[in-house]
């Protein structure tokens, strides 16, 4: 990334705690059995796949894509459709597995995987908010389905990155869905997951069951395979300190969700196990440059200003943030992360310097400081933003922070009116075409900055290569 990245962007490890869940990797099937608690702050009141709302965290556990990521090597591998190839630069043809049963019994077939498509993209209502319904609608021209086990999808325009968009159109049971309509559907989910829903009691808990007929019970390393758990309940527990109190005592047998600034905490109790694993999950921030004026106040707009933004990245001792506030594991990075294809390690990144960051503001006409408007989930604050916070106070930044709920924090990027700063994640998948095409262009679903032609004719070339 160039000085004038628009980004800081940080790679992270997802964190779990006695993760021995159910649909564990390449091992020989077997009668599953017993109860596993889990513990977690999310409260799923909504699954259907197909909803941009719905707890995605849960579609490995309860649905499926005709393509996945491989656990092991985090490259794409064959889940519902066996195979695949491109006939054309713009057709791609699916090959689907025969025999896979949704949880209901009934057969999954290319009439279901085409149903989703124009479901989420609100063929059947119009009002309907569907998962990714603004991309798959300019990417994909049609869904054609010629016999019950091959789906032939045609693109607007050359996509080499296609693979990722099929791994997030998640397949739901169309004669299930039009008998019960969409509402009743997310109260009662049907999948064709390794586990099936048997009671959602809003606020407290889900309780899961394996799936007896789930299709993979010969899994390759990396795979999905059938549960050796046969009750799962996920349990709400919306405090971190509830949940590491269950954690503790023994009510719960696994945690999911473990800030960075407990895992240690963890890693000191005999009885407790901490896993960690690496993910292309980065977080960073958004910067806010395309606003012109503040819309409280009407000022002019300082992230305008580059030398605003450099001194934004020069200010942050991101070293001292992944040893102190962080598991230590962590790296920097770019909008590419190790485990994706195009990782660069000799990308240049901002090295920590204040001194530096002050003089850009004053050279921009701030010396006396500025105030900067800062948006984060509420749910998602931790110690690290407080610590970055300061980093910035001492070079003359003030930050405002504004705090929101997920849905919120999410609207106000989509929509283009959060002013200011935006703690910001995201970034799956082997390849970052997908990921580069809602934060890289102008028109990018989450991009937030001024165009650039060299940068907007760069992205359409990745695009197709």
């Amino acid at each position: 990334m160039s000085e004038k990245t628009l980004v800081k962007v940080l790679s992270s490890f997802i964190v779990m705690i006695l993760i021995t869940l159910g649909p564990t990797i390449g091992l020989a099937a077997s009668e599953p059995e017993g109860t596993l608690v889990v513990v977690r702050s999310r409260d799923a009141q909504f699954l259907d796949p197909n909803v941009a709302t719905s707890d995605r965290s849960l579609n490995i556990y309860l649905f499926g894509s005709m393509v996945v990521r491989n656990l092991f090597d985090g490259k794409y591998s064959p889940h519902l459709a066996e195979s695949w190839e491109v006939l054309d630069p713009k057709t791609w043809k699916f090959k689907l597995r025969q025999g896979v049963k949704f949880h209901n019994g009934d057969e999954v077939t290319s009439a279901d995987v085409k149903f989703s498509f124009e479901r989420s993209v609100g063929k059947f209502n119009r009002k309907f908010r569907g998962y990714r319904k603004g991309a798959l609608k300019r990417q994909v021209a049609s869904v054609e389905t010629p016999d019950d086990y091959t789906v032939i999808i045609k693109t607007k325009f050359a996509d080499a990155s296609f693979l990722g968009v099929s791994m997030l159109m998640q397949v739901v049971p169309r004669a299930y869905v039009e008998k019960l309509g969409d509402q009743k559907y997310a109260r009662k989910p049907v999948g064709f997951g390794p586990y099936k829903i048997n009671k959602i009691r809003v606020g407290e808990y889900i309780e899961m069951e394996a799936f007896e007929d789930y299709w993979n019970i010969k899994p390759k390393p990396g795979e999905m395979r059938r549960s050796q758990v046969k009750t799962l309940i996920l349990k709400t527990l919306p405090q971190q300190a509830t949940m590491v109190a269950a954690l503790k005592t023994g009510e719960a047998d696994a945690m999911i969700g473990v800030q960075t600034d407990t895992s240690k905490e963890l890693e000191r109790l005999s009885h407790i196990t901490v896993y960690y694993a690496p993910a292309s999950q980065h977080g960073f921030f958004i910067i806010n440059f395309r606003a012109e004026k503040d819309p409280q106040t009407g000022a002019s707009n300082p992230l305008r200003d580059v030398r605003v933004r450099q001194a934004l990245n020069y200010a942050i001792n991101w070293d001292s943030i992944i040893k102190n506030y962080m598991t230590g594991r962590e790296w920097r990075t770019t909008l590419i992360g190790r485990t994706q294809i195009g990782y660069d390690p000799n990308a240049p990144i901002y090295p920590y310097d204040p001194e530096k960051a002050k003089k850009l503001l004053a050279e921009a006409g701030y010396a006396q400081g500025v105030s900067i408007p800062f948006h984060y989930r509420e749910t998602g604050r931790g110690p690290y933003l407080d610590a970055i916070w300061e980093y910035w106070r001492t070079v003359g930044i003030k930050v405002v922070i504004k705090p929101h709920s997920a849905a919120v924090n999410l609207r106000g990027v989509y929509t283009k009116k959060s002013y200011g700063v935006i703690a910001w994640g995201g970034g799956f998948g082997p390849d970052p075409g997908n990921w580069f095409r809602v934060m890289v262009p102008y028109n990018g679903l989450q991009a937030m900055h001024l165009a650039h032609p060299k940068v907007e004719e760069l992205a359409r070339k990745q695009s197709v290569e």
